[in-house]
C-alpha cells in the first residue's frame, strides 16, 4: 500500500510541475518565441524537469529490476496522459476536440513524445545513478 501511495504521490508530484510548466510556457515563452517553437523548447526543459524530479524520487521505491522500473515508467506516463486529459475537460471545461488536440503530433504538439520518453525515465534514472 505504501508503494502505491508513493507512486501516486509522485504522479501528482509530475503532474504538477508540468502544470506550472506548461503555464509558464504559455505566459513567457510563447509570446516571446511563438507557440511553435515555445512547445519544442518546452518538450527539452519539460523532460529536464521530469528527470530531475525522478532522480531523487525513484531510487526511494526500491524498484532495481528493469522491467519494474519500465512498468513504474509506464504508469507515470499513462497517470500523466489521463492527467492532462481531466485537467482538459473537466478543470478547464475543454471540448474534446481540444483536449485529444495535446495529442495530435500533426498539429506540433509534442505530448505523446513526451510520454514516451517519460515511460523510460525511471530506468534512465538508475542506469545513471548505478
Amino acid at each position: 500500500m505504501r508503494f502505491v501511495l508513493e507512486l501516486l504521490f509522485l504522479g501528482f508530484t509530475l503532474a504538477g510541475a508540468e502544470t506550472l510548466h506548461g503555464i509558464l510556457r504559455n505566459a513567457v515563452v510563447a509570446p516571446r518565441l511563438g507557440t511553435k517553437k515555445a512547445k519544442q523548447v518546452s518538450l527539452i526543459s519539460g523532460t529536464l524537469i521530469l528527470f530531475a524530479i525522478c532522480y531523487f524520487w525513484i531510487p526511494s521505491l526500491g524498484i532495481d529490476s528493469v522491467g519494474g522500473l519500465l512498468a513504474v515508467g509506464l504508469f507515470l506516463a499513462i497517470f500523466m496522459g489521463l492527467f492532462d486529459v481531466v485537467l482538459g475537460r473537466y478543470l478547464m471545461k475543454l471540448r474534446w476536440k481540444m483536449v485529444l488536440r495535446d495529442f495530435d503530433l500533426r498539429q506540433g504538439n509534442y505530448l505523446l513524445v513526451g510520454l514516451l520518453i517519460l515511460s523510460g525515465i525511471p530506468l534512465m534514472v538508475m542506469k545513471l545513478r548505478a
